[in-house]
Parts: structure tokens; sequence; C-alpha cells
């Protein structure tokens, strides 16, 4: 049997708190044998993008490309336009 997990995310307000929990993560995985990919790996940075949206400092922002069908939608006329717009 094989497990694949995609994503992942450890925060952490200083370098060093960060080195401390990526030494236990890294056990961890050791210990499971889990594996990860170089490639698809970030360390160390301020902002990324995960589950949709980007995590920084300022918190969760979403990601404004899968916003634009909802921006872009034509502002319902009626009972009928506004029930379809809410999937009703």
């Amino acid at each position: 049997m094989e497990l694949f997990m995609d994503d992942g995310g450890c925060a952490a307000s200083t370098f060093r708190e960060m080195i401390n929990k990526l030494t236990v993560l890294f056990q961890r995985f050791r210990d499971c044998k889990f594996s990860i990919a170089p490639s698809k790996t970030k360390f160390c940075v301020s902002e990324t993008e995960f589950a949709g949206g980007t995590i920084g400092p300022d918190g969760v922002k979403p990601d404004l490309t899968k916003l634009t069908a909802i921006v872009d939608w034509k502002q319902p006329q009626n009972a009928q336009n506004l029930a379809s717009f809410l999937g009703l």
C-alpha cells in the first residue's frame, strides 16, 4: 500500500523556532519512513500558496484568480436570478 499526502505547513515566529520545529518534523518523517520531494519543498519563507490561498504574516488571503467568476457575475435583476446565484 502507498499513501500520498500533498500539502503541509509549519509556522514559527523566529528562525530558531522554525529550525526546532523542522528538526522534530524531519525526525517524525524518518520514523514513519515518509519522504519529501525537494523540488516541491519550501523552507523559511514569509509567504506561501497553500490550499487555494496565500498564507503570510497578515493571515490568509484568497487567490483572486479563483474569485473572478464571482466578481464578474452579472448582478441579479430578479428573485429567480438571485436564487440561481445562490444555488437554490
